[in-house]
């Protein structure tokens, strides 16, 4: 049997207050994930959010950097940079997908 929960039912079962890095990588559900975590985000309990993301409508199991780009800013984070990138082509002239790195604006200025 698989059990899915939210991260802020996660968190609140093993008695976690805070995540200093949220690595998620859901093919394609990571706002899913992030609105599982509204709760931990509401209360900046969560630092750094690094989520792969794609930036090709026609991969629809990846989640659109756009999309994410702006809950993240609604959710007052601001990115950081693209790491691990994937490029293809002859001359690696694409890029497939990548990891966004966000930080909590409330954590940055601390």
């Amino acid at each position: 049997m698989i059990v899915v929960e939210t991260v802020d039912d996660f968190c609140q079962n093993e008695r976690i207050s805070w995540i200093d890095l949220l690595k998620i990588d859901a093919q394609g559900w990571e706002l899913e994930v992030l609105r599982g975590s509204k709760g931990l985000l509401a209360r900046n309990a969560i630092h750094f959010v690094f989520a792969e993301v794609g930036f090709r409508n026609s991969d629809t199991d990846m989640q659109q950097f756009s999309a994410l780009h702006e809950y993240m800013e609604i959710n007052r984070f601001d990115f950081c940079g693209f790491y691990d990138t994937y490029r293809y082509g002859a001359a690696k002239q694409f890029v497939g997908f990548s990891n966004a790195l966000y930080i909590n604006a409330a954590f940055g200025k601390a």
